[in-house]
C-alpha cells in the first residue's frame, strides 16, 4: 500500500511554531498568559465612543490581578501614568473586571447625576477574601439591606451627634494626646540642644483617630483593652495586604487549599469575634447607641494635615494666630468652615486624598462619560487625584499648599471640582465626626508646639512613605518644639 505524499514545508511549519510556542511559554508563561488574557478581555469587554468607532483603551491586563496592586501600591504615579498615555476616559482592570476610569469634573457631574440606585460593585471587585475581613460593611451592601442599614445609622453620625461628641469627648481628648505625646519621641534621634521632641509622624498620630473612634463603638476603654485592640487592628492589616495582592486569595479556594492567609484570616476572625462578645458583655448594662467608621481614614488625614503645615510656616504663623482669637470658645471654633483651621484640612484632602481612585460602583443605566457610552452595570470609578490636581479649576498652583484658596470657593462650586468623603447619597457616614476629630487635634498640637520637619523628609519632592505598608503612611520625622502658655512663639 502507497503512503500518501505528506508536503513537507507546511508540516516544517507547523512544527517550528509549536516549538517557539513551547519555548515561549517555558521563557516566559507571564507574558504569555498576560497576552493571552489581554485579547480575549479587551474583545469581549469593548467599550466605544458615541459613534461606534472608537474603542475605550487602557494599561493592558497583567496576570492575575490586573491592575489592582498598581491601584492601591503605586495609585498616586499610575493616576499621572495612564491618564497621560490613554486619555481622560480609559479602562484599568480588577482582576478580570472591567473599570471605566473618569478624570474630568463634568463626567463626574453627569455619573452622580442619578446616581440614588447606583450599586457597590460586588466584593469592591476585590476577591472573596474581603468580605471575609469586612463582613456585611455599609461599603459592601446594596438595596433594601444598605437603605435600612443606613438609615439605623445616618443619626449616630450626623451633625448634632459629632458636636454632642466635640464637647464630651472628642475636645478633651485631642488636648491629653497632644499633652502627652512625648511619649512617642524617638529613641535615639533626639537634638542634642534638647529644645523640642522628634516624632515620627505616622508612629505619634495614628492611635489618637483609632481610640477615638474605637470609644464611640465601645466606650471609655482600659489600657489592657485599648491595646488588644490595637493588636487585632495589626492583624487586619496583615490579612489584608493579601487582599490587595490578590491572586489565588481573590477565591474562595485559598480556604479550600488551607493556605496560610486563610490560617491567618481565620485567627483573626475568631479573635475579633471574642473581643466584640466580651466587650458586649461588660457594657450590655450601659448598652450606648454606637457604630464604627474607618480608623485609615482619620489618621491618614491627620498625618497629611500636621506634615503639610509643618512644611509651611507661614501658613502655620496665621493659623497660630488665629486659634488665639478662638481660644476662648474652641466648641464653636472647631466646627466652622470659614476658618483658617478648616481650610488646612480641605487643603490637605485636596493634596493626598486618602483613595486615589473612588470606591467602585455599577450604575444601572448607560452611561455616556468622556464620549463613550458605558453600557449599563458597568464599574466606574473616579481618580481624585484628576480632580483635585490636574483640574484646571484649581489654577496655574495646583500642586501648590495654599490652604487660603478655599476662602474664596464657593461650596456649590466644590461639588464635583473636589473629592473628599466620596459622592452621591453613600459618601462617608463617618464625615462629620471624622472632620471634629481631625481638627480637635490639630487645634491642640499647633497651639501647644510649633512643628517643623527635620531635615531630608522628602524624596524627589514628595514626602517619604513607609513602602512596606500597603496604606501608603508617611514615614516622615517631625520636631516638636513647646510653644509659651498663651500659645505665642516657641520657648527658645
Amino acid at each position: 500500500m502507497d503512503f500518501l505524499p505528506v508536503p513537507l514545508i507546511p508540516l516544517s511549519i507547523g512544527v517550528a511554531v509549536l516549538v517557539v510556542t513551547l519555548v515561549a511559554l517555558l521563557v516566559s508563561p507571564g507574558e504569555i498568559a498576560d497576552a493571552v488574557f489581554n485579547a480575549f478581555l479587551t474583545s469581549t469587554h469593548s467599550i466605544y465612543d458615541t459613534s461606534g468607532k472608537k474603542a475605550m483603551t487602557g494599561p493592558p491586563y497583567k496576570f492575575p490581578n490586573g491592575q489592582m496592586v498598581d491601584k492601591f501600591l503605586d495609585a498616586k504615579n499610575k493616576s499621572w501614568e495612564w491618564e497621560e498615555k490613554y486619555g481622560k476616559t480609559y479602562r484599568i482592570w480588577a482582576a478580570t473586571i472591567p473599570e471605566v476610569v473618569i478624570t474630568d469634573p463634568k463626567d463626574v457631574e453627569a455619573l452622580y447625576r442619578q446616581s440614588t440606585d447606583h450599586l457597590k460593585a460586588s466584593q469592591a471587585n476585590a476577591g472573596w477574601l474581603l468580605t471575609q475581613l469586612l463582613g456585611s460593611g455599609l461599603g459592601l451592601i446594596n438595596g433594601t439591606r444598605w437603605t435600612g442599614l443606613r438609615k439605623a445609622l445616618d443619626p449616630m453620625f450626623s451633625h448634632q451627634a459629632s458636636m454632642k461628641l466635640l464637647r464630651e469627648s472628642l475636645d478633651a481628648g485631642a488636648a491629653a494626646y497632644a499633652a502627652d505625646i512625648n511619649q512617642f519621641a524617638l529613641t535615639g534621634k533626639q537634638d542634642a540642644d534638647r529644645d523640642g521632641i522628634i516624632i515620627n509622624a505616622t508612629n505619634a498620630l495614628q492611635r489618637y483617630p483609632f481610640f477615638e473612634v474605637a470609644s464611640i463603638f465601645y466606650g471609655k476603654m482600659s489600657e489592657a483593652e485599648q491595646e488588644r485592640l490595637w493588636e487585632l487592628g495589626r492583624s487586619y492589616s496583615e490579612v489584608f495586604a493579601s487582599v490587595v495582592t490578590g491572586g489565588i486569595h481573590r477565591l474562595k479556594l485559598t480556604k479550600y487549599l488551607n493556605t496560610g492567609v486563610w490560617k491567618n484570616t481565620e485567627k483573626y476572625q475568631k479573635a475579633w469575634q471574642d473581643f466584640n462578645n466580651e466587650m458586649y458583655e461588660s457594657r450590655k448594662a450601659l448598652a450606648p447607641p454606637c457604630a464604627i467608621a474607618c480608623k485609615y481614614t482619620c489618621y491618614q488625614i491627620i498625618s497629611s494635615c500636621v506634615i503639610l503645615l509643618a512644611d509651611a510656616p507661614d501658613v502655620q504663623a496665621d493659623l497660630l494666630l488665629e486659634m488665639e482669637k478662638n481660644r476662648a470658645n474652641t466648641e464653636e471654633y472647631i466646627p466652622r468652615k470659614d476658618t483658617l483651621l478648616h481650610y488646612c484640612l480641605m487643603e490637605s484632602l485636596r493634596l493626598r486624598p486618602v483613595l486615589t481612585f473612588t470606591f467602585p460602583e455599577n450604575p444601572p443605566r448607560e452611561k455616556v462619560l468622556g464620549g463613550f457610552s458605558i453600557p449599563k452595570d458597568t464599574t466606574i470609578i473616579v481618580d481624585a487625584f484628576a480632580i483635585n490636581i490636574r483640574n484646571p479649576f484649581w489654577g496655574p498652583d495646583n500642586r501648590s499648599y495654599r490652604p487660603s484658596r478655599f476662602a474664596s470657593i464657593k461650596q456649590s462650586q466644590l461639588r464635583y471640582n473636589l473629592a473628599t468623603y466620596g459622592y452621591g447619597p453613600r459618601k462617608c457616614l463617618g464625615q462629620h465626626i471624622a472632620d471634629k476629630i481631625i481638627k480637635s487635634v490639630l487645634y491642640h498640637l499647633f497651639s501647644k508646639y510649633q512643628i517643623s520637619l527635620q531635615p531630608m523628609q522628602a524624596l524627589d519632592g514628595e514626602f517619604k512613605v513607609d513602602k512596606t505598608s500597603w496604606v501608603g503612611l508617611y514615614d516622615v520625622n517631625l520636631k516638636l518644639k513647646p510653644r509659651n502658655e498663651n500659645m505665642g512663639e516657641a520657648r527658645i
